[in-house]
């Protein structure tokens, strides 16, 4: 049985029709991924963080050399107590110089020698970032002209000194250090009437911890009379033989005497067991 060959060809487009239904690619199906250009980065690329990099050193603060210098001294270790004295010396107004002798070394050598920040003569020190004193220096103008400018420490103030630390002058020394010479101007120039020469020397090894030469002040008047002393108007701490000194000028009038006279008597202080001042002998 012959088929036509019409039906034969209906049949072959039949099959070609299906065919291609059944193989072409369907809206649903998601496109092929295309690699980014070089020049346009992803999404991604464009938030991601920046790599991140060491912090770099702060620049350097503006300090003058010298007050470097006795930063670095002041926090050394390895010299003995006479060598750091004498490294220390040069960059020192003398009070503040006789009392660092006698401060808690340990202090010095644990407070670190980073200097934070500087302003107005006053200079911020520590280490790791955070502050353990501040230092306040001053300018000397040379005598000739011509002469270098030179600079000196005047004052260390700790941020948070630990109790009964022997500490260094600080900015407020006059003031800590006025009401215990007022007790020195009151035992050796100071007297109501009729204190015997014995009264006296006693009030006097009461006030001194080691009195020589307080006990040869001579009176100001006789014992009979009453001698009224004013407060000290200057305070000068100085160095003695290593050992801090207090020059203290002041006012003196015996009683129905308007008119007052003055007196500078100088005090020498020594560190007692809480490594506070304490008076121990006077000249004048």
């Amino acid at each position: 049985m012959r088929i036509p060959i019409k039906a034969v060809l209906a049949l072959v487009a039949v099959i070609v029709v299906i065919a291609y239904l059944l193989l072409r690619p369907t809206h649903d199906e998601p496109a092929p991924a295309t690699a980014p250009t070089s020049g346009a980065p992803t999404a991604q690329e464009e938030t991601a963080p920046a790599a991140s990099t060491a912090a770099s050193e702060p620049s350097e603060v503006e300090v003058p050399g010298v007050i470097r210098k006795f930063v670095k001294s002041y926090a050394e270790r390895s010299t003995d107590q006479d060598a750091w004295g004498d490294q220390l010396s040069p960059y020192t107004t003398p009070g503040l110089y006789a009392s660092l002798l006698s401060s808690d070394r340990d202090l010095a050598r644990t407070a670190g020698d980073q200097i934070l920040e500087a302003e107005d003569q006053r200079v911020s020190v520590g280490s790791g970032g955070t502050a353990s004193y501040t230092l306040t220096y001053q300018e000397i103008e040379g005598e000739d002209e011509g002469d270098s400018t030179h600079y000196v420490v005047t004052a260390i103030d700790y941020v948070d000194p630990p109790e009964r630390a022997a500490l260094p002058l600080g900015s407020n020394a006059t003031e800590q250090l006025r009401p215990i010479v007022q007790d020195a101007l009151t035992a050796t120039i100071a007297q109501p009437g009729g204190m015997s020469d014995e009264d006296r020397e006693g009030a006097i090894r009461d006030v001194f911890s080691d009195p020589h030469d307080a006990l040869h002040i001579k009176r100001v008047a006789s014992s009979k009379t009453s001698i009224r002393v004013g407060n000290a108007h200057e305070l000068v701490a100085a160095e003695e033989r290593g050992q801090l000194v207090v020059h203290a000028t002041a006012p003196y009038a015996p009683d129905g005497q308007t008119a007052a006279k003055w007196v500078t008597v100088t005090v020498s202080l020594e560190r007692d067991s809480s490594g506070q001042w304490q008076l121990k002998d006077a000249t004048v």
